[in-house]
């Protein structure tokens, strides 16, 4: 399970069958979601077709989400877990600006990408000595 970034979206589904395995419409169905803060959500439920259900949602923390379907006529449950994430770049902005001047193309772009990967590698920054 990758993780999501926050603000991304998440799909989850679920599929409702009979006792014989055929695709059947519930009589009610229900998504929880519970947040990584503990507190809890009931999104609005995408009927896609016969025994077809899908909530596209939006995370908003950090941290771990549940998702519980719960369905009634046929009673059946499902619990996905999903993670969110904040981006966050290994380099700064800072250090980018100072290996690529604003205005470089091509050339002076591939020195630059090749002079910061050394500095990366080294992990140290010998300024003037690249």
């Amino acid at each position: 399970m990758a993780a999501i970034e926050v603000g991304g979206s998440y799909r989850t589904s679920i599929t409702v069958t009979d006792d014989s395995g055929n695709l059947v419409d519930a009589s009610t169905v229900e998504l929880t979601v519970t947040l990584p803060d503990q507190t809890t959500v009931t999104p609005a439920v995408q009927h896609d077709g016969t025994g077809a259900y899908h909530v596209d949602y939006v995370m908003t923390q950090q941290g771990l989400y549940k998702f519980q379907w719960t369905t009634t006529g046929p009673n059946t449950s499902q619990t996905d877990y999903q993670s969110a994430t904040v981006f966050r770049s290994i380099v700064g902005l800072d250090d980018v600006k100072s290996f690529v001047p604003l205005g470089w193309h091509g050339h002076q772009l591939r020195c630059s990408y090749r002079r910061f990967r050394r500095w990366w590698h080294h992990g140290r920054c010998q300024a003037g000595r690249m």
